[in-house]
């Protein structure tokens, strides 16, 4: 891919670092998010396609980099008629199962076929509806490898495993179904351990083959730090779920032997005696319930916190502008805590002011190092290719985060 215009070390610009602002409200955003519910409920479902629109750029608009924001161009048309399609196809698989069930498992298989090829649609039509300062960002990966990445690398697996059980029922069919099913057993757990190879994989095509006008971005992620990142969150998660397990059964031991039930023999009600077990049963979970939740909502940010981390500070453009993240686990697990006790208190009232906030979060974890100054580095790119006038084909609206999302 093409490097970009780089001087002579010698001769090489100062760095300067820009900071990603975030301006948007949680009472502008709520304006939007009830409107969206109440004509996407009016309208059966069709207001959802201008309902995606003005959400993302009411976020575009508001996320800012050097004081200039980015911009959506998507029209809710073209959403529309790829979420039509979707529906209809899905429609068509519910009918045939209904009635044909072989049909319908055909139907099915050939869907998962197109998968990829929505993938890579929804890929270049969100890449392209995209822009900062008047420059459209685009994505020229192609569908022989988006198959690659999103069809033939993870099924060769499950496939090669398919394969050999097949083999193994015609040579010993009386060994085949314990065989069978050890094998798929196993290519289950060699796809979860390879889990983390599989995303670096998928993440590196999503970065490589987006561009900014004609600037190509590049990532240079290590498939190590994605193997330790899991690890450790798995070995977390088993940690707090055998602490849970421990802190359950604690709790209810403590409760049981608080004098409650003698209190009531002497009181000689044998029924609430018979009822206080279950009682204190549901007690303790409901008492272990609130630490559970807080665990796991530090699991959760620490995971997402290393990934972005990681990603976006391995990522440059044209060697000219270098991402920089530097979220802590600590801060976002606080977002994540306070933001489902509102959400929960508020019956999903407050669930525009919880995605506000984890909006600022990221953007303020977020900067552009550049060699020079970004106003040349946009100035080269708006003279290179013009980014207004163009047309934007129909979507197959799929949202493709990479697990990057908050």
């Amino acid at each position: 891919m093409p490097q970009g215009d780089n001087p002579p070390a010698g001769t090489r610009p100062a760095t300067t670092r820009h900071g990603f602002e975030f301006t948007g409200s949680g009472s502008e955003y709520f304006r939007i998010w009830i409107t969206n519910i109440l004509l996407t409920l009016l309208t059966l479902g069709i207001y959802s396609a201008w309902a995606k629109v003005r959400t993302r750029r009411y976020f575009y608009g508001n996320t800012l980099l050097d004081g200039s924001s980015f911009e959506y161009h998507a029209r809710p048309l073209a959403i529309l008629k790829g979420r039509v399609i979707a529906v209809a196809l899905l429609l068509l698989y519910v009918g045939l199962s209904r009635f044909f069930p072989l049909a319908g498992l055909a139907a099915l298989l050939i869907m998962l076929l197109f998968l990829p090829w929505v993938i890579w649609k929804s890929l270049r039509f969100t890449a392209h509806a995209s822009s900062y300062r008047n420059v459209r960002f685009s994505f020229d990966g192609t569908l022989g490898q988006a198959y690659k990445y999103f069809f033939w690398i993870p099924g060769s697996i499950l496939l090669g495993t398919g394969l050999l059980a097949s083999g193994l029922w015609l040579m010993h069919p009386a060994l085949a179904p314990p065989l069978a099913a050890g094998l798929l057993l196993g290519a289950l757990l060699l796809t979860y351990l390879l889990y983390p190879w599989f995303q670096r994989l998928f993440t590196g095509f999503y970065l490589d083959y987006h561009r900014y006008g004609q600037g190509h971005f590049q990532s240079q992620l290590e498939t190590g730090e994605y193997y330790v990142i899991y690890l450790l969150t798995l070995i977390f998660g088993m940690l707090i779920t055998a602490g849970a397990g421990l802190l359950l059964v604690l709790v209810i031991q403590l409760l049981g032997q608080a004098g409650l039930l003698e209190g009531l023999r002497t009181l000689e009600q044998p029924d609430l005696e018979r009822e206080l077990p279950p009682l204190l049963t549901l007690l303790g979970v409901i008492l272990l319930y609130l630490p559970v939740l807080a665990l796991s909502s530090w699991l959760r940010s620490y995971f997402k916190a290393s990934l972005r981390n990681h990603v976006y500070s391995s990522t440059r453009l044209d060697n000219v502008l270098r991402l920089h993240s530097d979220m802590e686990a600590g801060r976002l697990f606080l977002i994540y805590l306070s933001n489902t006790v509102l959400v929960l208190l508020s019956l999903g009232l407050a669930y525009p002011w919880a995605r506000i906030r984890l909006a600022h979060y990221s953007a303020r974890s977020t900067s552009a190092i550049i060699q020079g100054t970004l106003d040349g580095y946009v100035t080269r790119q708006q003279v290179q290719v013009s980014a207004l006038g163009e047309e934007l084909g129909d979507a197959f609206d799929v949202d493709v985060d990479m697990g990057l999302s908050l």
